[in-house]
This record gives structure tokens, sequence and C-alpha cells, in this order.
């Protein structure tokens, strides 16, 4: 969408790299001696709709009325008696709309197409009685969009043309039904849901000025004659089809390996424009060598009029324009750094790797919202990857508690009851529940998975079976207790230490914490819990326990008595009621331990006012005593030194 407003290594770029590269020779030295088995990529669903889309678009930039020929060509299973289009410029009436002015099937006009009774994003398309399945079927479509004067993804607002979500698209049939899913438009999150295709779309804009156009694929050709610009654009294997258009672009070009990054812009945030570019191919190399190859020639960042901070379209990203300009330099650069790294990640959950996301907005939210977290660990080291968790995703969902209720983060978008409750569960939540299963199963079988994931269902269409399945045989381990009580229940846990005693054994002590866990909703859980122990001299240990109940008795042998206790430090854990991050003190024995360097520093002290006391009593009593500071003072400065060493 668009972005609104245990076992941790440090990794940086250069180790990532070659971690990912031996990981590389490894896989390809066991395929030289196992047999090879070569299984079919993608959705695997047992059909393939090979569609196609061809669009013939015509805008006039002063009106901002659309004119299209489209034809679309696709498969379908026998017995299918209709066909669906999703048309979501409805969405925004009155001033935003489409009005569809002919339809032929196959080359036979067809009078009878309508809009669904429920919703009027949805075009019905009845098919001939006598149409044959035995080869790809052709609809073709004329239209008029009107675009409304919005700062929205579908939208034109001070000298910017936004057109996402803007053209007939083919809905997707679930073949053992046998009907089309037509969700209603949701605003505050997507409810888009489309199989991937191969687009040739040709623009041709009227106006005056010299207009710039970033668009999903690649610029294939393109003309310039008076006041009319034309360009045609192929992209081959995305699931949707979005371009933005403005006399006023700038464009920053880099390159990451073979891919091209193109960032738009207006002159006056050409800064920010140039840093957005650099930002997309720092996520570009990350999440490329973490979950696997980004698979198109080239990728766009473009700066659109929005009321949101980001929206992400297969090859193309629009931000919004209050992140790039001025304020809190440090801040606006980390928040346009941020976006940019959750609408990239969306290039692999939701554009290469499919999902509903109506009916599962967590599949691609979630991971993505994680991923853009990952950015920061991966880029700029473990400290802060926690600032930016923090700040940009725990304190969300900690703010949204205090007032609201905890909700499973597997709802539909339907069942959300606010923005509020959306962004804060799916996203923040989400995207907490995933560190945490990161740190219970390791890295090594977390990246795994979703690298997994990413291969068995590109270009294809996931359900959360496909995610839990790929965890499930990268560690090894069952995991529906996880997505169960994690995902699809709500509650959290929070832990609070009720009492601790510190004995000491020889030269050690025996540490008893009684920890309690108050659960918001339903039964204990089963967790690893980690309690961080300070001591009087300064030393910090930490251990993990699994906890599965409301009352544990927990002990551990610790070299030093502690003063504090502090649970959960790093806050894996979700759930910040009753102690989260809170410091316990000790109860019973609790000896304070003065550190080496501070007796010797003492005794050393004690020494010189004794010595000094005996030369001031000599000299009074006219007792002559040989000197020896200068002795002493060598003494004290190699006590000093070796103090040092310890």
């Amino acid at each position: 969408m668009f972005l609104i407003l245990g076992d941790i290594w440090f990794w940086d770029l250069r180790t990532l790299s070659i971690y990912y590269k031996h990981l590389a020779l490894t896989c390809l030295a066991l395929l030289m001696i196992a047999p090879i088995t070569i299984s079919p990529a993608g959705d695997q669903r047992g059909f393939e709709r090979q569609i196609s889309y061809r669009i013939d678009l015509f805008l006039d930039f002063n009106s901002m009325l659309l004119k299209a020929n489209q034809s679309v060509l696709f498969n379908l299973p026998m017995g299918v008696d209709d066909v669906c289009f999703k048309v979501y410029p409805n969405a925004f009436q009155p001033d935003g709309w489409i009005e569809i002015t002919d339809v032929k099937v196959e080359g036979v006009p067809f009078k009878s197409f309508r809009l669904s009774e429920k919703d009027d994003t949805t075009l019905v398309v009845p098919l001939p009685g006598d149409i044959s399945y035995d080869k790809r079927i052709k609809v073709d479509l004329s239209y008029i969009v009107k675009v409304p004067k919005e700062e929205d993804r579908f939208g034109y607002f001070d000298g910017i043309l936004a057109l996402g979500n803007w053209f007939p698209i083919l809905a997707v049939l679930e073949e053992e039904e046998g009907v089309w899913v037509s969700h209603p438009y949701v605003n505050m999150g997507e409810s888009f849901y489309s199989e991937c295709a191969d687009f040739m779309v040709t623009i041709r804009v009227e106006g005056e000025g010299d207009f710039v156009i970033a668009a999903t694929g690649s610029l294939v050709e393109q003309k310039k004659a008076k006041n009319i610009t034309v360009q045609t654009w192929r992209a081959r294997n995305v699931r949707d089809f979005a371009l933005t258009v403005s006399p006023d672009y700038e464009v920053y070009e880099t390159t990451w390996e073979n891919i091209t990054i193109y960032s738009y812009y207006i002159p006056e945030h050409e800064e920010s424009g140039v840093l957005a570019a650099k930002f997309a191919s720092r996520c570009l190399q990350v999440f490329s060598e973490v979950f696997g190859r980004y698979p198109y020639a080239e990728l766009r960042v473009a700066e659109v009029n929005s009321w949101f901070g980001g929206m992400e379209y297969p090859g193309i990203v629009f931000i919004s324009s209050k992140l790039y300009s001025n304020g809190n330099e440090s801040f606006m650069r980390d928040l346009l750094q941020r976006v940019i790294a959750h609408e990239v990640a969306h290039q692999w959950w939701y554009g290469v790797v499919g999902n509903d996301q109506y009916e599962d907005p967590w599949l691609d939210e979630s991971l993505a919202e994680y991923s853009s977290m990952l950015y920061y660990r991966f880029v700029y080291g473990d400290k802060e990857f926690r600032r930016a968790f923090e700040e940009y995703v725990a304190n969300g969902y900690y703010v949204y508690l205090e007032e609201g209720i905890d909700l499973p983060i597997a709802m539909t978008m339907g069942d959300f009851p606010s923005i509020e409750s959306y962004n804060a569960i799916v996203y923040s939540k989400g995207a907490m529940v995933f560190r945490l299963l990161n740190s219970i199963i390791g890295d090594e079988a977390f990246f795994k998975g979703l690298s997994s994931y990413y291969k068995r269902k590109k270009f294809g269409i996931a359900v959360p079976e496909d995610l839990i399945e790929a965890f499930e045989g990268a560690s090894g381990k069952e995991l529906d207790w996880f997505f169960n009580r994690w995902f699809f229940e709500s509650g959290v846990p929070s832990y609070e230490v009720m009492n601790a005693t510190s004995q000491k054994v020889g030269k050690g002590y025996v540490v008893r914490v009684v920890l309690r866990q108050n659960v918001s909703e339903g039964s204990p859980f089963s967790l690893p819990v980690t309690l961080e122990f300070v001591c009087a001299n300064g030393l910090n240990f930490s251990y993990s326990r699994w906890v599965n109940e409301t009352l544990s008795t927990l002990e551990f042998q610790l070299p030093c008595s502690p003063v504090k206790i502090i649970v959960d430090p790093e806050d894996v854990i979700p759930g910040r009621d009753f102690g989260w991050g809170e410091v316990e003190k000790i109860k019973g024995e609790n000896r304070s331990e003065i550190p080496p360097s501070v007796v010797l520093l003492f005794l050393l002290v004690m020494v010189t006012i004794a010595l000094l006391a005996i030369t001031i009593y000599s000299r009074r009593s006219g007792i002559n005593l040989p000197d020896r500071r200068k002795h002493c003072q060598g003494i004290v400065r190699l006590r000093i030194k070796s103090s040092m060493l310890t």
C-alpha cells in the first residue's frame, strides 16, 4: 500500500553480499551431485490465464479527459458465461468516473454489458453462447475516463497527473467456484487483486509543454509533434500498469548492476529527487540479495501530490511530494528513505508474489513493513534497525493500544473498523510479529523461507498457507501454533517480575525470578522471553527461557548479584503493558560489588594518607626518616597503569 505517515547479527551490504555468494556456490555444488527436478514456477493453480493487454490511450492534459481503446486476450475454462473487469475510476464519483462506450467479444459488438448491482467498480460482460474455449478470448473495450482534481493515486493536482488503477483490469476467477472475485474499492488501503499479464501501451498526451511520462515497464518508442507527445511502453509479467505525467518533471537515473533506477521530481526538489534514486538503488540491492533477484530491467520512483506517503505499482512507486519538501532536513530525509524502502519492498510482496489484498492484506503489507526495517538493519546495522523499528513501527502500535482494541492481523480490509486500526494492526503489529518469528527460528531459516516463498510463487498468487509452508520447510519446525496465535487471533502478552532473590553460592550467585505473564485475551503464550540482569559492577548478562504459564519461577547462574532486571529489553515480543521494558529491583540478598579498580584506588589513597601522616609526625618529633616518596610514587604509578588493563 500506500504508507501513512533472537539471533540478530550485524550484516553490512558487503558482508550480506559475501554470505549469499557463498550460499549460491553451496547450492550449485549440491545441484551438481543431485538429480535435477524442474517444477513450474508461479501460480500453480492448474490453469494458465495468459493475459495480455493492448491499450491506446489519448490524454487531454487541459481537460483531464482520457479516451482509450483496449484489447484484452485471455484463456477461460469451460462453463464460464461472463467476464468481469474492475473499473476503479467509478470509486471517485462524481468528480472521477469511467464510461464504457463500446464492447466487442471476438469482434462482435455487445450491448448487454453492465455494471454490477452491488458495486459500480465491477463491469460484467456476458459471453455469447457459441464462444470457443479452445483458444484465447479477445474482448475489446472503448471508454472515457474523467480524472478528478485530487491529491491521490488516481488524480491530478498542481501539475502532476497520477494514474493508478485507471483502466478496466480483468478480475481474478476462482476456478473451483467458477466465480469472479469482485471486492469493493477501499480508500484506506488496497482492495486490489489481479493476475500477471503482458502490456503494450501507447500514450498520447496533448497539451502545451514537454511532457515527461513515468510508467510501468520500459519505454520502447517515442515521438514528439506540435503539442503532442507519443510514447509506447512495454511490460511483461506485471499485475498492473500505472503511470504519472508532468511537464515539470526532472529525471535523475542511476544503476545497480544491470538495473536502471529513474527518479522523477519537480525542479525545486532536486536534492531529494537524487536521494530518492539512491535510496531505491540500495533497496534493490538488499532485497535482491535477501529475498531473490528483482526480475525487471528498470524501477521508477515518481513524486506525486498525495495525502498518503507512498503507493506501490509494478516497476513504479508513487512518493508523496510532502516528503521531498523542506523541513527538518535529517528527519525528512529519513522519512523519505523509510517510505521508499516500504514501497520498493512491495515489488517483491504484491508485485512479483501476488495476493488478494482485500482478503489477506497482511501477506503483502506486514511483510513489506518488516522488509523496510530489514533495509535499515542491513545498510546501517543493528542499532539503527532498533531505532527505526521503535520509531516507525512499535510506537504506532502501542499508541493505538492505549485507546483502541487489539485485533487479529489476518483480517480482511472490510473487517477493520477504522484506518487507525488497519494501520496499527496490519502494518505495525504485523511487522512486530514477523520480527518475533525471525527471532524464534533464526536468520538462516527466516530468510531461506522468504527466498523459497518468493521463488515458488513468483508471478503467481499466494495464500497464507504458502507462506507458512515456506517457513516450516526452511526451519524444519511446525509453525501452525505461531501463525494461529499471532496472526489469526488477537491479544498480546506482557511480563512482570513479581519477585527476585539473589543468593551467594560459591564464587557466583543463584538468582530466582518469579515472572508473571499477563495476557489481554486467551490463554498464556508459549514464547522464549529474554531477561537482562544488570549488576552493580556495570556488567550485563542476558538469558532466554521459554515461558508458557501465567506464573513461572526461573533460575539463573550469574557471576554477580544483579540490582536490576529488564524484561524483553529489545521489545522483541509485542506487548507493552505491565512492565514492558521496565526495570525491576532485586529483592532478597543484594550485596553491591565494588569493582577491583575502585578497591585498588581506595587502598592506594589510604596508603598515601598514612605515609603523609607519618612524615608530618616525624618532622614535628624531630625523627629523620629516609625519603621514600619517589619510591612510593613509582609504586602508585605502576599500580594505576596495571589497573587500567583489567
